[in-house]
């Protein structure tokens, strides 16, 4: 009978692994290159690496670079706002009004210039232009209330098979989470 190999030594943090020599050459220049060793180069890339992916997940959220550009623009104001005001915008009036108008006068620099013309996909439709802000952030508010509270990217299902939840549905949890139980008395009061 073959004796189970027991693992209960503490971990080092070391561990060993087989790359092709062309790659080991290139991970050397690179950390060379950035004045590191080749194990705080490699460290710091494995790092790196969760936050790209992070951003990566939220730039999808945002629907493009472009949303999620203007989505960290709006963050740094609200960010200066309750710099200035010494208190966040979800806790005094005066400071989300002061964050309102700021967003506007940042979207206002960002959009773009010229007469507005309603697209032809939404003259055919249920929607009118002046529905279409109100249908978008009633599905939001929706979203954010009907989000469930794990706050993790997959779940179970009834068989115990792990499903993906939807970007949307993880943002909305998010939102849900960092808001707080406050969030979702305001949007039902509305």
């Amino acid at each position: 009978m073959a004796k189970k190999l027991e693992t209960t030594a503490p971990s080092t943090g070391i561990f060993s692994i087989r790359l092709d020599q062309d790659l080991v050459d290139s991970v050397t220049a690179q950390a060379t290159a950035a004045g590191k060793s080749r194990n705080a180069y490699i460290a710091t890339r494995l790092s790196s690496a969760d936050e790209a992916e992070t951003l990566q997940e939220l730039e999808k959220v945002a629907n493009g670079k472009e949303n999620f550009a203007l989505v960290l623009a709006l963050a740094m104001t609200i960010a200066s706002v309750e710099f200035a005001t010494q208190d966040k915008w979800h806790n005094n009036p005066f400071t989300a009004e002061k964050v309102k108008d700021a967003i506007n006068m940042l979207f206002d620099t960002f959009a773009p210039k010229g007469p507005s013309k309603v697209p032809d996909q939404l003259k055919k439709g249920l929607l009118t232009d002046d529905s279409v802000s109100q249908a978008a952030v009633f599905s939001i508010l929706n979203q954010i209330v009907h989000a469930d509270e794990p706050s993790v990217k997959t779940k179970r299902d009834e068989r115990g098979k792990t499903q993906s939840i939807p970007r949307e549905m993880y943002a909305a949890q998010l939102i849900k989470k960092w808001l707080g139980k406050d969030i979702i008395k305001r949007i039902t009061e509305n």
